[in-house]
């Protein structure tokens, strides 16, 4: 049997220990989850009455001797310790009457809704065990005490004595996980893995992991690494090229799924090779005139679209060129062309065209 002779210890309650007993549920203030935690008293309440009633831990005795007023009180004070964004919102308290003598005076919680939780001295049966729960509005602190609401002379070798032992406290989690600034590159994406950064937070309870993915691509899940800017790369899987959507997330056990999402441009088809169109086509042949060399617009599926042509001219390196240019110059020329997107994709060369050009007449010589 409890008794005010067997001290109770005090558990030691962290934050693992909350979680070890964690019990999902409505809250009162935000609606958020709510966990049943093991918990002890972390202080006394406020005290009126000089001493009169007398609080230890887990018990409350009224002193030896003295006279109690009407006004007089004392107890026990839990305050919240689960961190910020919570809030507690319902308790489990034991209370034990141990004292055979009429006494005026009753037990009682002091919470952010009021006074609840009454039981008058005579009318608790002596030994019996109150194990109740309580549910109140959410707030920091409660307290538990004794309150005298008559004049009682304390005899002295016996005094009111009562076990008041906090056994759990509810807790809610009013600060659900959130994310925020997801970015990704201004321009194309061409590789197979999308660069996504954002930023994203929770509180102590109920935390679960962040992550990013793209709408009909991969994901990357990255566990819990906690709060602040993060960055990780998304695979786009086999989406098409075009707008898509990728988004950031943070989860919270018993929270809706926080996300937000940021479009982002991809494109890894690149163009189709151009064909080169002379004018005039000597086939290979010599011509005595310039030659007009033409080239296209040329496919480029959903992507950025075909931005121009490139040449190279006697296998050299690939110069930019207006898509019709005319060449002029006397020699033989081998001229491919290639086709360059907007994303930066470049095509297969095309296949070689050779021009030959002799604009140069013949001098004839006549000797005599």
């Amino acid at each position: 049997m409890d008794g005010p002779s067997r001290r109770m210890r005090r558990r030691a309650v962290g934050f693992a220990a909350a979680l070890a007993t964690l019990a999902l549920g409505a809250g009162t203030a935000a609606a958020g989850p709510t966990a049943d935690v093991g918990a002890s008293w972390t202080g006394n309440s406020d005290q009126a009455g000089a001493g009169r009633i007398v609080a230890e831990p887990n018990a409350i005795y009224g002193a030896f001797g003295a006279q109690l007023q009407v006004g007089d009180r004392h107890g026990h004070r839990y305050c919240n310790q689960l961190g910020p964004g919570t809030q507690i919102v319902g308790a489990l308290v034991k209370r034990i009457r141990w004292n055979t003598q009429s006494v005026g005076a009753y037990m009682r919680l002091l919470t952010p809704g009021g006074e609840m939780g009454r039981r008058l001295n005579d009318q608790m049966v002596v030994g019996q065990h109150y194990d109740e729960w309580f549910t109140f509005p959410g707030g920091q602190c409660f307290d538990s005490e004794l309150f005298s609401n008559g004049t009682t002379l304390i005899g002295p070798s016996w005094r009111p004595t009562y076990t008041d032992q906090l056994m759990n406290v509810r807790v809610e989690d009013v600060q659900g996980p959130a994310v925020s600034a997801p970015d990704v590159p201004a321009g194309w994406v061409t590789d197979p893995s999308l660069p996504v950064s954002w930023s994203s937070s929770d509180n102590g309870l109920f935390r679960a992991g962040t992550g990013a993915f793209a709408i009909g691509g991969g994901s990357a899940d990255l566990g819990d690494p906690g709060d602040g800017p993060i960055a990780a790369g998304v695979p786009v899987g086999a989406l098409a090229d075009g707008p898509q959507t990728a988004c950031a997330y943070r989860d919270g056990v018993g929270w809706a799924r926080s996300q937000s999402c940021v479009g982002f441009r991809l494109d890894r088809t690149p163009p189709a090779a151009p064909a080169i169109a002379l004018s005039p086509d000597a086939a290979g042949g010599w011509s005595n005139t310039p030659v007009t060399v033409t080239t296209g617009v040329t496919p480029d599926g959903t992507g950025a679209g075909w931005s121009r042509n490139q040449f190279s001219f006697n296998g050299g390196m690939w110069l930019d060129f207006p898509s019709v240019f005319v060449r002029s110059t006397e020699g033989t020329t081998t001229l491919a062309a290639r086709a360059v997107d907007g994303a930066g994709w470049t095509s297969a060369p095309s296949a070689e065209r050779v021009i030959r050009i002799d604009r140069t007449p013949p001098v004839a010589q006549l000797a005599v």
